[in-house]
């Protein structure tokens, strides 16, 4: 997973304006020669580091100059969880930071230019995705906005879909695209979520697949997110969202129910 780690660290450095490090707790010595060997065919720096794996790992992450923690998802996955332990415990200890998870045969491209950002109808997601589109909209990578509904809670635009339509996008819009840039056009997509997400992935080409999440990867919570990391081919940029009583708005809308980039190698 190293190369693949490694060359989405330097892919998505430049959208946010940072450097590239890459981080080795050592075990052993054929491991810490492996991983320097990967750094330096990459072109980047190379920290090593010594102790406790998962401790030191998480240690060093959450220092203040860590941006973005790139990891892989590792192999070692099993039925009721979706990344290995060391990805698991980095997310679990560096939950204050974007993560981005490069999955098990994950396509990655030697630059961004396309992301696809999944909304719901949550303030709290628009919060959490705020500060990646404007980032991505300084480094003039194009933006993918996407709504799945449920089949249970299909829209009435489906009556008229040529008025209809365009009317609920620009208000679905107004109110949960993040930030004050521009929105691009939403799609719309009928069906289970995860299902969705990854055929927009797979029909649009896109480099990053952006979601919020609540940190908790638990049985049975955070199934777009767990179903992402577990099938997708795309790197997963993974943010936090900040916990607030009400996370669901009450709406009027049918059918919505220095920095751095440590890459660790």
């Amino acid at each position: 997973m190293s190369s693949r780690v490694l060359a989405a660290a330097v892919a998505a450095a430049p959208i946010f304006d940072a450097s590239v490090e890459a981080v080795h707790v050592v075990e052993s010595e054929p491991e810490r020669e492996h991983a320097r060997q990967s750094a330096a065919e990459a072109g980047v720096a190379f920290r090593m580091l010594t102790g406790p794996v998962l401790a030191t790992l998480a240690a060093y992450v959450t220092s203040p100059n860590i941006m973005v923690v790139v990891a892989g998802a590792s192999t070692e996955r099993h039925a009721d969880r979706p990344l290995g332990r060391h990805a698991l415990a980095l997310i679990a200890d560096a939950a204050q930071r974007a993560m981005i998870i490069v999955p098990v045969g994950a396509e990655v491209h030697a630059a961004l230019h396309r992301m696809l950002v999944p909304l719901d109808a949550s303030s709290q997601t628009g919060d959490a995705l705020k500060e990646a589109v404007k980032i991505a909209r300084a480094a003039d990578v194009e933006l993918i906005a996407l709504h799945v509904h449920p089949y249970h809670a299909l829209p009435m635009f489906t009556d008229q879909p040529q008025h209809e339509v365009p009317a609920w996008s620009d208000e679905f819009l107004r109110r949960y695209w993040p930030g004050s840039t521009p929105p691009p056009r939403l799609q719309h997509r009928v069906g289970v979520p995860a299902d969705e997400i990854a055929r927009a992935l797979d029909e649009t080409g896109a480099d990053l697949l952006v979601l919020a999440w609540n940190r908790d990867l638990s049985p049975g919570r955070a199934r777009v997110v767990a179903r992402a990391l577990r099938d997708v081919k795309t790197p997963v940029l993974l943010l936090p969202v900040q916990p607030r009583e009400a996370a669901v708005d009450s709406l009027d809308l049918p059918g919505v129910a220095h920095r751095e980039v440590a890459a660790v190698a």
